[in-house]
């Protein structure tokens, strides 16, 4: 259903970010096509398409959902849309302290929306 499908979404953006991390960090080679595809990665599951996959009430286990995404559909909307357009400033990283930069950013966003709507 929906919260395996969101599950398997939220765990491919967390691949695209560790591999972006990697490359940042310099424990991987810096591949600006790589970047490419992993911040599209993230770019195709947020917005619009990640607040598809919270229909309201869908907090049946193992959702990790907490119900103030939907009391505070505002606020989850913002994030979602917030995390879409700042993967923009992953693919306009020409080298890896640009990308570590960007990163970070990309990263805020996510664990301040955990932090909110998220039970761990």
């Amino acid at each position: 259903g929906v919260v395996k499908e969101r599950m398997d979404q939220m765990k491919a953006m967390r691949d695209a970010m560790k591999s972006l991390a990697a490359m940042a960090n310099g424990k991987a080679a810096f591949d600006r096509a790589a970047v490419g595809v992993a911040a599209n990665a993230i770019r195709e599951k947020s917005g619009a398409a990640m607040m598809q996959l919270f229909p309201e009430g869908s907090t049946q286990h193992p959702s990790e959902a907490l119900p103030k995404i939907w009391t505070d559909w505002p606020g989850f909307e913002f994030g979602a849309k917030t995390l879409e357009m700042r993967t923009g400033q992953l693919t306009a990283a020409e080298e890896p302290a640009a990308l570590k930069k960007a990163l970070g950013e990309v990263a805020g966003v996510c664990k301040d929306c955990h932090n909110r709507f998220r039970s761990r």
